[in-house]
């Protein structure tokens, strides 16, 4: 009879086997697999129930975190969120009790309505549920936000009189986005405010105000003068209108000087443009939304010597432009010595659009660079981007970038021109292109173009490998999207590889991806 014994004898020597030696090695192998199994569903069932047991120990479970700060979590998720505050509100209440008690301990959260889409006959606003959620939000400056359809009748569908109980008991109101087909409309409700007050406090407190009017019509456009009379306190302001119409004027007397932000939706000519320019003196953030609206061709512009000078003005931003327009001439007229940010976008990405010729791309080289020319120029332009510009040749905009030498962040976003630019590049001495360049952006390349990214890369490589002590190269990091429809583009990456490798090496960070 076999045992443990004659088993471990078996394994110190080098024995043939007899057929129930077999037999019973491969039972005693069947005995530990089977224990071994067992074994192991134990250990799952133990490892499982550990793990139950940890999460009662997580901070939200056992109130490690402060009330104060999951508050702040919360309210951080509601800003990267698309689904509407309410909703996401709501959602939280629902989770737990004390979630529920923290959330309506945090006023923030509560400051802030959307009306939506009003149409006439209005139907569905429950002001006074309105009322209920704001008044959980305290002292904390609210945020209501509305957009009034007018029907075939052009009856206006706000609801005038509830507004104005809003906003006279509801505030105070830090923010103000109103859109109505007619300026009158949103005058009236402003006035009503006004009246409803012995002192008129809702309009001391706001600070940011957004106005967009959709009918054509004089009266919208001297309403929103007497809107803005009464906020003389406005830190940001963005107003969203029709085409202009040559008999607006625009008065001398807005109270403009405490503004920090301005974005115009519109057409206006520059002089008008220049007038409320005049008005707001402290600026440090514009954007000119165009609206792909083309220039009136018989305007005539400024001089040089209507230019206007906004000393605190950091970030500009020209968007929407159509190919060819002299919407850039802008930059000539503006004195500008604290600007750190421009962003010239054409567009919207997508939609065809005329390719721009010799003259045209001069110009717009022409009006870059007078930002950095005369009096109360540009010395510290840190970023520039450059957004769907109809051009063949990127190489054309080598006048623009060496007349920057001190950028340090450069996008080219939906670039279809080719990459001439960094194929012909400079590295060194006084001609060095960029040489302050830290972080490089090439977005949304096509698949199909003349753009080859393996450009970009060698240029990345040959700067690194051209840096001297006295001439360091400044690059960090470098991002590449490529909008790929097939798997061709893919596999050329994967030999591409090495490049990214090596620039590694070097202290550059290589990001290309396919979109």
């Amino acid at each position: 009879m076999l045992n443990g014994f004659r088993l471990a004898h078996f394994l110190d020597g080098n024995f043939d086997l007899e057929p129930i030696e077999i037999a019973f090695i491969k039972h005693e192998i069947d005995d530990r697999t089977a224990a071994i199994s067992g074994l192991r569903l134990e250990l799952q069932r133990l490892e499982s129930e550990r793990e139950n047991y940890s999460k009662l120990l997580a901070p939200l479970r056992r109130n490690a975190i402060p009330p104060e700060l999951l508050g702040q979590i919360f309210k951080f998720t509601l800003s990267t969120s698309d689904t509407t505050q309410e909703k996401q509100v709501n959602v939280l209440c629902l989770v737990c009790r004390r979630w529920r008690d923290i959330a309506l301990a945090t006023p923030s959260l509560w400051a802030s309505v959307d009306l939506g889409s009003i149409r006439a006959p209005v139907a569905g606003l429950n002001f006074k549920r309105i009322k209920t959620w704001l008044a959980r939000s305290g002292i904390v400056p609210k945020s209501l936000k509305f957009a009034g359809y007018h029907d075939s009748t052009s009856r206006c569908p706000i609801p005038t009189h509830e507004l104005v109980d809003l906003l006279v008991d509801g505030g105070p109101f830090g923010d103000l986005s109103l859109e109505c087909g007619h300026g009158a409309c949103l005058a009236n409700l402003f006035d009503q405010t006004y009246s409803a007050r012995t002192m008129n406090t809702t309009s001391l407190s706001t600070h940011s105000l957004n106005l967009v009017f959709e009918e054509h019509l004089s009266e919208s456009f001297t309403c929103i003068w007497t809107i803005l009379r009464r906020f003389p306190a406005l830190r940001r302001l963005s107003l969203d209108f029709p085409w202009f119409d040559s008999s607006w004027v625009i008065p001398e007397d807005l109270p403009l000087a405490n503004l920090k932000s301005l974005t115009l939706a519109l057409d206006w000519p520059f002089q008008l443009l220049l007038r409320l320019f005049r008005r707001s003196p402290n600026l440090e953030t514009l954007v000119m939304d165009y609206k792909q609206l083309a220039r009136d061709p018989s305007e005539v512009f400024p001089t040089d010597d209507e230019q206007v000078l906004l000393p605190k003005l950091r970030t500009l931003e020209l968007r929407h432009m159509v190919s060819g327009s002299a919407d850039t001439q802008i930059l000539r007229i503006l004195r500008v010595p604290s600007l750190q940010t421009l962003e010239i976008r054409y567009g919207p990405d997508g939609d065809y659009m005329d390719e721009m010729n010799n003259g045209q791309v001069s110009d717009l080289n022409s009006n870059i660079i007078s930002l950095t020319q005369g009096p109360h120029r540009v010395t510290d332009l840190q970023h520039l981007v450059i957004q769907a510009l109809p051009i063949s040749s990127s190489e054309s905009l080598r006048p623009t970038l060496s007349a920057l030498p001190t950028l340090s962040h450069l996008t080219f976003d939906s670039f279809e021109a080719d990459s001439t630019l960094f194929e012909n590049a400079d590295y060194l001495g006084e001609s060095k292109l960029m040489p302050s360049l830290k972080i490089l952006k090439i977005l949304n390349v096509p698949e199909v173009g003349e753009f080859n990214y393996k450009d970009v890369l060698n240029f990345l490589m040959e700067r690194r490998e051209a840096a001297t002590e006295e001439a360091p190269d400044s690059v960090e990091e470098a991002e590449l999207t490529i909008a790929c429809e097939s798997k061709y583009e893919g596999m050329k990456l994967t030999k591409d590889k090495h490049f990214v490798g090596q620039l590694a090496k070097e202290g550059v960070k290589v990001n290309i991806t396919l979109v």
